[in-house]
This record gives C-alpha cells, sequence and structure tokens, in this order.
C-alpha cells in the first residue's frame, strides 16, 4: 500500500473521534442534577404529620433558608463524635459554602465551630415532621431553597456520595450565577 493511501487512513481514524471530541466539548451540556426529593409532597403515611400538598419543604421555623446548602443530622445521646468528624471533613473541603447542624436533645460544643448545634426538646417530631425521616443518625442534604435533596447513613460510600452530591450542588448554583 502506498504511503499517502496508509496517511490518510490514519488521518480519517484519528481526525473522527477528534470531531466527535471537539463538538461535545464545545457544544455539549455536561452536567449533573441531584434529585429533589418528596417533589410531589409526602405520601409517607408512617408519620403523623399533616404534611401540605405539593413540593414539601422544610418549615422555615425548624430551618431558616440561606445562600448554603445545609447538612443536617439529628443524634439522641450518641453519634456526636461520628458528626464532629464527618463535619471536620466536609468543612474542609466546602469551608463556607455550606453549613453544618446537629439537632440534639443535649447541648453539645463544637470547639471548632465546625457545626451549628440545636436543642430541642422532642427530637424525633422534628426529624419526623420537619425533615419527613424517622432515622436520628442519618444525614440530610438541605438545598438553598429549604428542599430536600437526599438522605444519607454515616458509611463511607454514604459520606462519599455526600460531599459528591454537594459539589454538584455547588458548581450547579455556580453556573445559574
Amino acid at each position: 500500500m502506498k504511503q499517502s493511501v496508509k496517511f490518510i487512513i490514519l488521518l480519517v481514524v484519528l481526525g473522527i473521534p477528534a470531531l466527535i471530541f471537539t463538538f461535545l466539548k464545545n457544544f455539549g451540556d455536561n452536567r449533573f442534577e441531584v434529585e429533589i426529593m418528596h417533589q410531589d409532597g409526602v405520601s409517607d403515611s408512617n408519620l403523623d404529620c399533616n404534611f401540605m400538598e405539593g413540593q414539601f419543604y422544610v418549615p422555615d421555623s425548624i430551618l431558616k433558608t440561606s445562600p448554603r446548602n445545609k447538612v443536617v443530622t439529628f443524634v439522641n445521646k450518641t453519634g456526636e463524635n461520628d458528626f464532629r468528624n464527618i463535619s471536620v471533613r466536609i468543612s474542609e473541603l466546602f469551608g463556607k459554602n455550606i453549613e453544618m447542624m446537629l439537632f440534639s436533645t443535649q447541648q453539645i460544643d463544637s470547639n471548632d465551630n465546625q457545626f451549628e448545634t440545636r436543642v430541642v426538646n422532642n427530637i424525633d417530631l422534628i426529624a419526623n415532621c420537619g425533615f419527613v425521616s424517622n432515622e436520628l443518625n442519618q444525614l440530610i442534604l438541605v438545598d438553598t431553597e429549604n428542599r430536600i435533596r437526599g438522605y444519607y447513613d454515616r458509611d463511607i460510600d454514604e459520606i462519599d456520595r455526600l460531599i459528591v452530591e454537594i459539589k454538584i450542588l455547588i458548581e450547579n448554583a455556580e453556573r445559574v450565577e
């Protein structure tokens, strides 16, 4: 085979993927979304709460809306140290772009101010009716509009999923601005 034919075949074989890559890079919108929980309302019949129709929002009386996403958890005498370690890791990654909140039945000191503690008497009621959760040691991601974006256990895989979803929320907010 002649050198010119080999050169043309090589050019075509390498050129087509390069053209596809360039097209997708310039005209594609590679963007992930984090699911909004309870968009059609709350249908959990196990909870004795009076939920409004339509999209569920965490009530402002429990959690004020703010320009930052929030990670919320509930602890009942145990789980404080786990949350402290998780909050340090998340705060190191996201700094002031995320708020960490701990609802507890007793005051818990955050020596390094990594999270805010809110002392509540009926922690189960707030978890059930305010966050549609019946698990206390669960992490809940809440966006800037007080919509719940996810529920996470405290194992390593779930924490990694939480971190990725926080990154997605922050990147999507930056694209809008």
